[in-house]
This record gives C-alpha cells, sequence and structure tokens, in this order.
C-alpha cells in the first residue's frame, strides 16, 4: 500500500506540473471528476489490433466498459469502468477527434479477481453541445514515468434527450423525425428560434407548436397529430445560462401546410454579452435503399446579432432563410 500511494503521488506531481490551464474545463466535450485536464493530443499508440499484443513492459488497457452506449448531452455523473495491466498508475481520457485535451486519473489497486490487473472507475460529465451521433471515447494507460501504450476505444451514441426519436443517430433502422430546424449559439445571450408558419402563425418557445389555437385552448388529440410542429427547449431564458444554447422545432412527418415557413432568429435577451454567433441547420429526414433512415443537414447558416438588437420579442426576429415542405 505504502508503494502504491508513494508511486500515485509521484504520477500525480508529474502530470500536473504543465498545461493544465482551467481546472473546470466546462467548454470540454466531457469531464472527468477527480482528474487532470492536459491539453493537447491524446498520448499513447493506435489501438492494438485483434490477437496481437503489445511490446513487452508497455501498459495497456485490457478491460474498458460502460452500462449502456447511449449517452445523453448534458447527462452528469456516467461511469465508465475497466482494468488496465499492473504497471500501469494512471490512465488518459478523451472524446476522440473533439475537444482541446484530456484528462488523466490514476488507477486503483490490484484486482483480486483479475491477477496482474488494476481497475479504474472515470465519472464523467457528458457536455450539453456535443453533436449527436457515434462517437469514440478512447483511454489510454500510462505507467509511472508517464509513458503511454495503446489506445482502446469504446464506441458510444451520444442523442439530445429533448429531440423525439433521437435513438435513430445510433440505429438507422429507428425512423427518425421527418425534419428539424435547430438553432445554436456560442454565448450565454437568450436567443429564440422564431418560425412564422404561411397562415403568419408565430411559433418560438411561448408559442411552442405550429397549431393556431386561435386564442383557444387546443386539444390533445390535435396535438398528438405527428404532422404539428413542436418547439424543443427554451434555452437560456430568463437569462439563467443552461449551458446549451440550443433550440429546436421538430416535425414527427411532414407537415401538410402549404407554402414557406419563414425561420428567423430573435436576440430576446444579450444578458450581459455582446451578443452571439449563431447557426441554424435545417435537416430532412432521408429514407434509403435498404430501409434505413437518416436524418441528414439539408442547410446550415450562420450570423450574428448585437446585444444593442435585444428586444424581448417586441420586433419581428432576424430573417434567415424558409423551409417548405
Amino acid at each position: 500500500m505504502k508503494r502504491s500511494l508513494s508511486l500515485s503521488l509521484s504520477l500525480s506531481l508529474s502530470l500536473c506540473a504543465c498545461g493544465v490551464g482551467d481546472p473546470l474545463r466546462l467548454d470540454e466535450p466531457i469531464y472527468v471528476h477527480d482528474a487532470v485536464f492536459r491539453t493537447g493530443a491524446l498520448p499513447g499508440s493506435a489501438p492494438t489490433p485483434d490477437g496481437e499484443m503489445p511490446p513487452a513492459g508497455v501498459p495497456i488497457v485490457t478491460s474498458l466498459e460502460t452500462s449502456s452506449g447511449v449517452f445523453v448531452d448534458g447527462q452528469l455523473d456516467r461511469h465508465v469502468t475497466g482494468r488496465t495491466s499492473d504497471d500501469a498508475f494512471a490512465i488518459a481520457v478523451r472524446l476522440d477527434g473533439l475537444g482541446t485535451g484530456y484528462f488523466t486519473q490514476s488507477v486503483g489497486a490490484t484486482d483480486p479477481a483479475f491477477t496482474g490487473e488494476r481497475d479504474f472507475d472515470i465519472e464523467l460529465d457528458v457536455g450539453a453541445q456535443i453533436t449527436s451521433g457515434i462517437q469514440h471515447l478512447s483511454v489510454v494507460a500510462l505507467d509511472e514515468a508517464g509513458h503511454a501504450g495503446p489506445r482502446r476505444d469504446t464506441e458510444i451514441c451520444v442523442v439530445d434527450g429533448a429531440i423525439p426519436n433521437e435513438l435513430a443517430v445510433c440505429d438507422p433502422s429507428i425512423t427518425p423525425p421527418a425534419a428539424a430546424i435547430v438553432l445554436t449559439w456560442d454565448t450565454s445571450a437568450d436567443l429564440d428560434l422564431v418560425l412564422t408558419t404561411p397562415d403568419g402563425k408565430r411559433v418560438d418557445a411561448r408559442h411552442p407548436t405550429t397549431l393556431d389555437g386561435d386564442g383557444h385552448t387546443i386539444s390533445e388529440a390535435a396535438l398528438s397529430d405527428p404532422t404539428v410542429g413542436r418547439f424543443v427547449r427554451d434555452s437560456n431564458a430568463g437569462c439563467i445560462a443552461d449551458g446549451r444554447n440550443q433550440e429546436a422545432l421538430v416535425w414527427q412527418q411532414a407537415p401538410v401546410d402549404a407554402g414557406a415557413f419563414l425561420v428567423g432568429v430573435d436576440l430576446f435577451a444579450a444578458c450581459n454579452t455582446a451578443g452571439a454567433h449563431f447557426e441554424v441547420t435545417v435537416l430532412r429526414r432521408e429514407d434509403r435503399d435498404d430501409h434505413t433512415h437518416v436524418l441528414a443537414v439539408a442547410e446550415r447558416l450562420t450570423g450574428q446579432v448585437l446585444a444593442i438588437q435585444a428586444d424581448e420579442g417586441r420586433r419581428p426576429p432576424l430573417y434567415v432563410t424558409f423551409v417548405s415542405f
């Protein structure tokens, strides 16, 4: 126990010695609890091909598991567990191809059920703005001197829990929505996605469906119609930052309305920011010949709003594009 504690302390000091930066790293796609962040590429070599063994003396990740391969954006306290060879004293963790660096944490004691191997338990939070779809979580074992072994990957699927049938990004056999319009932006300002229907109805977070109740309560039967567009999330409402900076309008089936839906962006409140850069993405379902489906990008446009344009929804939104079905 004394040897393990001493070596772990020595390794921790060496890993913390350079380039830590912001200790919270809230802008990263994942945040690993009780770990040290380092900028740069994940150390180590490419994964070892199945059936091959790495050179002797190289620390390796022998096992990598998660209870579910589906991760929801903004999800907290997810656990990924595994084991390393006995000569490992830490692991490095990163989502492959995303973020600006990786996290390191010490491994645990020798696992009595697996001779010559050490346990680790990665507790992580999932960022609120990771692109939905298949991602790869990469883990590398490090020895006492910080030398890295081959990378070990596990496939995960990141979904937006607020979008119906979002599991279609994990499994193409699941039918995704017919269409979606998504607004994302880069500050804690309160932006609103605004849609104007062909008959002139304004759809936004305060008027969250494409149905026009004409001042009356809309029935549940009417709301259950899959051709009705539904608003998803009022991000940063009241200048309370939710870390998502995203709103969307989703149709399970294509609307029957003839004509063009006008898409706009409104800066409801600047929330002590200078404004925001934004992106509007139009997604449409594509049905493939093999009877699978994908929600594909049909159009992507960018723009900017300034603090002076904040109007609390009193003026028409900034026009971006139109969508017809």
